[in-house]
């Protein structure tokens, strides 16, 4: 593996066998229960709460958090009032009952997943809650849903993740890092951090993987690997790789999979994978003319991760890539990935798409689902024709 030092353009900081401490999945989400006090509840809202039954879902519930200016929060200025604004997403009615003495307004029971953005975490942690008493509800496409007075459930504390530890065994520094051991242990925090880039290697040395990693070098020891030393970095901060990743590194040791279908057994977070280092292999050799046709297998379409694995197979062969969201398909369509359209697309086994890629919330993504129909109409607006066997 190679350390690349972010805080100097990737300068080179060292190479090592392995690194301990950097896989690991990710936990599920976090549903919360959640009360809307005083509530006038509009559009999908008033149904999932006039319906008498719970568990009615409303998908995202945007709430506008409106109070006045002079009351020490941190939201930004909007014509002279504050707007917080806060996302539910996958949001479902478990229950409601009359609000105070008011027959009009209702106090709505949720259960959602708060959308926290990384770094905002002390917005809702400990911080001081604003003084609004105001919120404005509206539906991810901006659908209104109403308005509450008040709400309980956002502002509380909720753990965040520890920083973990991580071994960079078999450590052939550069200079850089030499350096910077120089310091440990004893020396001043500030001379122990570090901003690196860890990026996998596959046996010729070709890049496959990587991840950023912001920690602080604690102690540096003889590895078991002679003349190479073992480098414990701690306060690390890093999105893990996957615990599957090293299964899927070997497919590609040596370059691109020969054999069609590699990554059908692999489940969603595995296929994500597979298709990020299809992009790093990806063939840079011209679009096939255009007016082909190509032909997709669709047999294990089971979520949108393997379409974009089946649809990278079927223009650009085993380990091909074309996309793996819309935008970037999108992008694909316009030339320069493999192939430029217009052209034609014959998707067999394409029931199975329909019964997978269905409408509302992904909740391996977290986000809303990208259903067949959107990739469809994406691949109909550049000019693909497709055929659907």
């Amino acid at each position: 593996m190679d350390l690349l030092d972010d805080s100097v353009d990737e300068a080179p900081f060292g190479t090592c066998v392995d690194v301990e401490g950097m896989f690991g999945d990710a936990p599920p989400p976090l549903y919360e229960r959640f009360v809307l006090v005083g509530c006038r509840p509009e559009g999908r809202l008033r149904a999932a709460v006039t319906a008498g039954a719970p568990d009615g879902d409303v998908g995202t519930v945007v709430l506008d958090e409106r109070h006045t200016a002079g009351d020490g929060t941190a939201c930004g200025p909007i014509e002279h009032r504050f707007s917080c604004v806060h996302l539910l997403l996958d949001a479902t009615v478990t229950g409601h009952r009359p609000s105070g003495g008011d027959p009009e307004l209702v106090d709505v029971e949720l259960t959602g997943l708060l959308h926290i953005a990384p770094g905002d975490a002390s917005r809702y942690n400990g911080a001081p809650r604003p003084a609004g008493r105001a919120f404005l509800l509206s539906g991810e496409d901006a659908d209104p849903l109403g308005s509450c007075q008040d709400t309980l459930g956002l502002y509380r504390h909720r753990p965040e993740p520890e920083p973990g530890v991580v071994t960079w065994v078999g450590v052939q520094p550069e200079a850089p890092l030499a350096k910077l051991l120089t310091y440990v242990p004893g020396g001043s925090a500030k001379r122990r951090r570090v901003q690196v880039t860890v990026e996998v290697l596959d046996g010729a040395g070709t890049p496959v993987d990587d991840r950023n990693l912001d920690g602080l070098v604690t102690a540096a020891r003889p590895s078991r690997h002679d003349g190479l030393l073992d480098i414990v970095v701690a306060d690390a901060v890093f999105a893990p790789f996957p615990s599957g990743a090293p299964a899927i590194w070997r497919l590609w040791d040596g370059g691109r999979p020969e054999t069609p279908g590699s990554w059908t057994a692999l489940d969603r977070t595995l296929r994500h994978v597979w298709s990020g280092i299809a992009i790093r292999r990806r063939r840079q050799d011209g679009d096939s003319p255009a007016g082909g046709t190509y032909l997709l297998d669709g047999t294990h379409v089971t979520d949108i991760e393997g379409l974009y694995c089946a649809l990278g197979e079927a223009v650009n062969g085993p380990g091909g890539y074309f996309g793996w969201n819309l935008n970037a398909l999108d992008d694909c369509l316009r030339g320069g990935w493999g192939a430029r359209a217009p052209f034609t697309l014959v998707w067999q086994h394409a029931g199975v798409a329909r019964r997978h890629l269905v409408a509302g919330f992904d909740r391996h993504l977290r986000l809303t689902a990208t259903t067949m129909d959107d990739v469809l109409a994406v691949l109909h607006e550049r000019g693909v024709e497709v055929h659907l066997r």
